[in-house]
């Protein structure tokens, strides 16, 4: 009971690597949250201080017209394969890069020069 306790201490994901953090992580490293998000757990007094960051940014990124296409590139989701191997994330993770490769495509009109598939993943880890 003591393992479920602190792997799962409150609110929030539970404390590893698993499909939301990854994920949480995955996002953050393409550049569409902020620096550090991802790490801070849900009931952490400075995800508050986060959230009013991300609040200040907001106006300006608005103003800047930033869209998801500006920031899913090859080079980003490459990023984040690497993020994810080295972290041991989720393997929930290559389904949905892959689909955001995908969706990215559909939604711009281009691609954005990946096409991603199960062994980009396994050429990454190795």
């Amino acid at each position: 009971m003591n393992v479920v306790c602190n792997s799962c201490p409150g609110a929030g994901a539970c404390g590893g690597m698993y499909p939301a953090i990854t994920m949480a992580s995955v996002i953050e490293t393409i550049g569409m949250s902020l620096p550090y998000s991802s790490s801070t757990p849900a009931e952490d007094p400075l995800k508050l201080d986060k959230c009013r960051i991300a609040g200040k940014y907001l106006p300006d990124l608005i103003k800047m017209d930033l869209k998801p296409q500006d920031t899913i590139t090859p080079k980003s989701l490459r990023n984040a394969m690497v993020m994810v191997m080295a972290l041991g994330g989720s393997t929930n993770v290559v389904l949905h890069l892959i689909a955001i490769a995908r969706a990215h495509s559909w939604n711009v009109g281009r691609s954005v020069g990946l096409q991603l598939a199960l062994d980009d993943f396994q050429k990454v880890s190795d």
